[in-house]
């Protein structure tokens, strides 16, 4: 399987890491960040889009499964929101999708 994977962003008191494998379906993980108590992952075809895939509020939880992601080498726009102190914060990623 292969892994496309490409940071665009950090906030420097977050330690998330994404983790996807892409084909039809996507589990995405990521590690704790320091201070979080709860995450959101939109997933969309464009920056900041969620098109393709909005969690909602995830709690504690760490990771989460995509299902019918697009397997056709298209860009995918991840935004991973952490919870810090009452106030959410992002982190972009961007991956190229593959069969």
């Amino acid at each position: 399987m292969c892994v496309w994977f490409e940071s665009l962003g950090f906030y420097s008191h977050l330690d998330e890491v994404l983790k996807a494998e892409f084909h039809d379906i996507a589990t995405f993980a990521w590690s704790a960040g320091t201070g979080a108590t709860a995450y959101w992952l939109d997933i969309g075809s464009t920056l900041g889009g969620n098109d393709y895939y909005q969690s909602g509020n995830l709690g504690n939880v760490l990771t989460t499964t995509v299902y019918s992601l697009p397997a056709d080498g298209s860009q995918i726009y991840v935004t991973l929101y952490s919870l810090v102190g009452g106030q959410w914060f992002s982190n972009a990623y961007t991956y190229t999708s593959g069969p």
